[in-house]
């Protein structure tokens, strides 16, 4: 399965269009060189993010993760974090957690999870300092990929309603709310 690198803004394609609301330069996949997009990894050519690059979690990035997600998501309302839980996650399904790299430093993550029935999406985050440069975009295209893939016919995602600046995101990728129904909730634990 082949990365698609979204268009950030909507301008075409290498213009550095001065009309691009991120002052940078996007990429096309086809304007990428051969090589790099054989292996998967989609490159923004930015002047502060030279390259990035999208791959499964492994058992060794846990406490990278949890870190992670204590700097990039809001986490009222929900479980307390562990390394069980994102060990669970990895073993269960090696390619549902998915992380964006800027060299050794986690800068984005998505759970694309996939129960043979239903597409769910999980733990959508961006590092502050990366924000509204496609890197959220980019993920919810790869989820598209491996959702259309298992045959799936509709996903859902997770989104806090206080969190307007994700509801611009997921409203951009096609989702919308569902307002006749409600999500409940039990503690297991």
């Amino acid at each position: 399965m082949s990365w698609s690198v979204p268009l950030c803004c909507g301008t075409p394609p290498n213009t550095g269009s001065a009309s691009c609301p991120s002052s940078r330069r996007c990429l096309d996949r086809y304007d990428v060189a051969p090589a790099i997009v054989a292996s998967g990894s989609p490159v923004w050519d930015t002047a502060d993010v030279a390259e990035l690059t999208y791959r499964s979690a492994v058992f060794a990035d846990m406490d990278s993760i949890l870190l992670f997600w204590k700097q990039a998501t809001e986490d009222s309302n929900r479980p307390t974090d562990s390394p069980d839980a994102v060990h669970r996650v990895i073993h269960r399904d090696p390619d549902a957690l998915v992380l964006v790299r800027d060299g050794d430093v986690i800068v984005g993550s998505l759970v694309i999870g996939w129960d043979g029935w239903r597409c769910h999406l999980y733990r959508l985050a961006v590092l502050p300092g990366y924000r509204r440069r496609g890197i959220g975009t980019a993920l919810l295209r790869r989820a598209d990929e491996r959702f259309i893939a298992f045959g799936g016919a509709r996903a859902d995602a997770m989104v806090l309603d206080t969190h307007d600046s994700a509801h611009e995101l997921w409203s951009r990728a096609g989702y919308t709310q569902q307002g006749e129904w409600s999500r409940w909730v039990k503690s297991l634990t």
